[in-house]
């Protein structure tokens, strides 16, 4: 539903991270959106799915159902996004996934809540915010918001974090071989053919297509196929 998004990083000693990037609709009544606004698109697709509820009251419900999830697998959590309302004003908005997650809000961990900026050009309230679970906090090494466009042009200010990577990931990068000279080339049609019946073969023989299906179900038990 292009609610969010994320990706899972394996740091080191069995440290999982998951990124995400979230946009939560603005908060509007169902008969005075536009048909082409992201609420009405989420709300059409919800009620084709036997859900009569607001966008806004499904994404807390399931990025917080999602949440829970990961903080079961004690994956470490950074999530950013603009959640199209302020922090705190409602108690029933996202300052109650954030408390019940126990995530930090990392900008005013570290600078504090006076004088935050407006993050949206046409309001002049903060809307963007930056989140993560505390064991990430002493890995960061700065953070603020920018000006309006001074990375891209928007009209929303760009938030940014530095992180330290070593404590990061939970541990030195590895470091890199030099990479070699490559052997195969693709304008060589007689190496390039060889090459591919030797990885089609390899797969075979391994049951590479099955062995990642097993993974899949494993990884995905309900889903259906």
């Amino acid at each position: 539903m292009g609610r969010w998004s994320f990706i899972r990083m394996l740091g080191k000693h069995g440290r999982q991270i998951v990124l995400v990037s979230a946009y939560q609709v603005c908060n509007q009544r169902a008969n005075q959106v536009g048909d082409r606004t992201a609420f009405a698109q989420q709300l059409s697709l919800l009620r084709r799915n036997g859900k009569d509820c607001s966008p806004r009251k499904s994404f807390f419900d399931d990025l917080d159902t999602k949440i829970e999830e990961w903080r079961e697998k004690e994956y470490e959590i950074i999530l950013s996004g603009d959640l199209n309302e302020e922090l705190g004003a409602d108690v029933h908005g996202f300052a109650r996934i954030s408390a019940k997650h126990d995530l930090v809000e990392v900008i005013q961990h570290q600078h504090g809540t006076t004088d935050e900026p407006p993050t949206y050009a046409r309001g002049s309230r903060r809307l963007d915010y930056v989140f993560c679970t505390p064991n990430l906090v002493p890995s960061i090494v700065s953070c603020g918001i920018l000006p309006y466009s001074k990375i891209i042009d928007s009209d929303h200010r760009a938030i940014y974090v530095d992180f330290c990577t070593s404590t990061l990931i939970g541990g030195d990068l590895a470091s890199l071989s030099a990479t070699p000279v490559r052997i195969l080339k693709s304008r060589d049609s007689k190496a390039s053919e060889a090459y591919v019946e030797a990885v089609a073969k390899y797969m075979e023989d391994n049951r590479v297509l099955q062995r990642l299906m097993e993974v899949s179900e494993a990884e995905h038990p309900n889903q259906e196929k």
